[in-house]
Formats: structure tokens, C-alpha cells, sequence
């Protein structure tokens, strides 16, 4: 049972805000290019994208859907990709406190340089990776690169070193969407590339990196809540939590000391009768 959000929102921000004028972020989706290992020419690429409808979509392979082209395209999960982007970073954005390359998604075995120096060595579709890189960016232009092993020798290299056989090998032990490798509604497409957002994010001093509220008790009278932020800084420093409660009118700050790293807060809230959330059509017994 949860608290009706409609009538009763908690908003919870930093009253030193991370303000558009403190906080830059430039989103890498446009100038991407691809090629396979052994070879040596680029194409245009899609960001975010996979390595097939990249494929498909410079003429390179036919519709992997259509007919029985899905048996003559099973050579693409065998063999390793590179994606690259060449970009540009100003002065104003290199004069941030801190910079960070965001990927939201890579799928999956990932080696990620950047400027010649390796940043990131990626093995997880389904989780973010934020990289510190103000040190390594150029004024001008940088170079990112990202070199994608083959899930599948990956998976089944990895596979073979475990002391006990496991079923299906590289599907198992691989954190990658399960589906890629076949189902009984689907065909057999191991994919890889960016498959969701890449961006730069910079800032001064600190940003706050994560939210939510917990509902850790909930009568007709209270509702005990903890909100957990997270937030990264720069350097040390006073902040202030300011808490409205949207349906009584009211407001608190809470002050908070951050220092250079990860910092995490908890904040305990208490609403008092809370409105309770009930599905629709369903009343209460």
C-alpha cells in the first residue's frame, strides 16, 4: 500500500540548485561511426542503435526479419565492433569544477578509450557507468572510442573456466538481454552496441546523482517516510534540503554537509493522515 501521489507529493531539492548556469550537459547522439575490427572503413552509425540496424540501415545486411535471413546473418555475433565519435569540447565546459562521460547502456563487452586512454571496461547491459574524464578531454577535439568483443566467444571463453557445466554457456553467465539469443517467438540476433544515451555531464561543486523515498510505515494516522539522496562532490560544503508538503502547506530545511566523493543522505519524513492509494475500481474492505 502506497501514499496517493496525486495528493500528497514530497518535493525535495537542493536549495543551492544545481541550476542550468552550474550544470552543462551535452548529449554525444549525432556523428557516431562504426566498422568491424579487420576492417578499416567507418560507416554512419545510430546512437542509441545496435550493431544490427546499424548494419541494416547502411545496405551492409538485408532486412533480418524478412524470410529466412535471420540463418545467413548469424556471422555478426562472431565477430568484434568498434564505434567511435569525434567531438568537441569548448573552454567553458572544460572550466567545470568536474566532468563526467555518461553511458546509460552498452551492450555488452565493452573496452571504452578516450583519447588514446582507456576509461572503462564494461560487462553489464543493464547498468549506467559514469566516468570522471576533465583530465583527459581537450579543448577541441576529443576522440571516443568503444571496441565491442563478441558476446558469444566472450561468454562461452568465460563459460569454459568455471569448475561445473553450465546450461545454455555464454547465455547465462552473460549480463545481457536473454532474448537476443533466441526464443521460441523470436530469432537468434546477439547484438551489441550503445543501445541507449551517451552524455557529458559537467558541474560545479557538487550535483546530486540519485532520489527516492522510502515508505517504511504507513497507519490512518503517520506515514513514516526516509528520502536517501546521493551527491557527489567536489569539494566540502553546506546544503540545504528543502521539504514541501504539497497538501498541508508546510515546509522544513534540512541542512546537510557534503564533502569531496560520494555522499549519502538520509532524511526521515512524517506525513500526517496520509491518503492511501487504492487500484482503479477496487474500494476499500
Amino acid at each position: 500500500m502506497t501514499l496517493r501521489i496525486q495528493l500528497v507529493l514530497w518535493c525535495v531539492f537542493l536549495l543551492h540548485s544545481l541550476k542550468s548556469e552550474s550544470m552543462q550537459i551535452n548529449q554525444l547522439d549525432s556523428s557516431w561511426e562504426f566498422r568491424k575490427s579487420t576492417e578499416t572503413t567507418w560507416h554512419r552509425a545510430q546512437v542509441p542503435g545496435s550493431i544490427h540496424t546499424d548494419l541494416f540501415q547502411n545496405k551492409l545486411i538485408p532486412d533480418p526479419f524478412f524470410g529466412t535471413n535471420e540463418q545467413q546473418l548469424q556471422w555478426i555475433d562472431t565477430c568484434d565492433w568498434v564505434y567511435r565519435n569525434i567531438f568537441t569540447c569548448s573552454s567553458q565546459l572544460l572550466g567545470s569544477d568536474e566532468v563526467e562521460l555518461i553511458f546509460e547502456g552498452l551492450d555488452t563487452y565493452a573496452e571504452v578509450t578516450l583519447n588514446g586512454e582507456r576509461i572503462l571496461s564494461a560487462d553489464n547491459m543493464f547498468r549506467r557507468w559514469t566516468i570522471p574524464c576533465k583530465k583527459i578531454l581537450h579543448v577541441g577535439k576529443n576522440t571516443l572510442q568503444i571496441y565491442f568483443t563478441s558476446a558469444v566467444k566472450k561468454g562461452k571463453g568465460l563459460a569454459a573456466k568455471m569448475p561445473y557445466t553450465l546450461p545454455a554457456e555464454e547465455r547465462v553467465i552473460t549480463r545481457k538481454a536473454a532474448y537476443q539469443y533466441g526464443w521460441d517467438w523470436g530469432p537468434r540476433f546477439v547484438s551489441c552496441g550503445i543501445w541507449k544515451p551517451v552524455s557529458l555531464l559537467a558541474y560545479n561543486r557538487f550535483h546530486l546523482t540519485d532520489f527516492f523515498i522510502r515508505q517504511e510505515s504507513l497507519t490512518d494516522s503517520f506515514a513514516e517516510l526516509n528520502a536517501f539522496l546521493t551527491v557527489q562532490g567536489v569539494d566540502s560544503g553546506a546544503l540545504s534540503v528543502r521539504i514541501f508538503n504539497r497538501t498541508q502547506g508546510t515546509q522544513e530545511l534540512v541542512p546537510v554537509y557534503y564533502r569531496p566523493g560520494i555522499n549519502k543522505f538520509k532524511i526521515h519524513l512524517t506525513l500526517a493522515n496520509p491518503v492511501k492509494w487504492w487500484c482503479r475500481g477496487e474500494t476499500m474492505t
